[in-house]
């Protein structure tokens, strides 16, 4: 990822926050998106490096480990046909179908679902986009109902993913390192 003298010397204005689009990805009965659309406030995953120490003749050595995500949290607009609501509830059953004390891993993956988030300039141009990989409900909850009131419901959902995938970073590495497969220094 290299950037030319222009871009890094103008005045870097700051990307709001309202103007992205989620895209569900092998996510059963979400037809023509109609969560992604429905979709009002999307936090991004908490992302923590874990690394771990070795005692190793009286010195102390940090290894690498694993980043970690912890779950987060996903909004949406309820609608007047309930729609939404069943695609999320038809999401949990299919988790808990196939999550039990008996589990394998290999069919609760076949549950599991991607994210994909556009997030977009003041000139409504593409300027960041991620896959949020391997994701599955962990919560899911509705507003209060309260009867004076026309307040729109607000379905919450709690999401846990395994990672992200920031297509820049592969293409950072492959600019550096050379494709994957190659042993060539571009």
């Amino acid at each position: 990822m290299e950037f030319t003298t222009a871009e890094l010397t103008r005045s870097l204005q700051p990307k709001t926050i309202d103007n992205f689009y989620v895209e569900f990805l092998n996510f059963e009965n979400n037809y023509k998106n109609i969560l992604g659309r429905q979709v009002t406030s999307l936090e991004r995953p908490t992302m923590t490096f874990n690394a771990f120490t070795t005692r190793i003749k009286q010195a102390q050595i940090s290894n690498s480990a694993q980043i970690t995500f912890t779950p987060f949290n996903v909004t949406f607009r309820d609608d007047d046909q309930n729609i939404t609501m069943k695609v999320l509830t038809e999401q949990l059953y299919r988790q808990n179908g196939v999550v039990g004390p008996l589990r394998n891993m290999k069919t609760f993956d076949k549950a599991k679902f991607n994210m994909m988030v556009k997030v977009y300039n003041s000139t409504k141009e593409p300027v960041e986009t991620f896959t949020i990989v391997g994701c599955y409900i962990v919560a899911l909850s509705n507003s209060q109902s309260i009867y004076a009131s026309a307040t729109q419901n607000i379905i919450t959902c709690q999401v846990q993913c395994d990672t992200i995938d920031f297509g820049y970073v592969q293409d950072y590495v492959d600019a550096t390192y050379g494709p994957v497969g190659t042993n060539e220094l571009p």
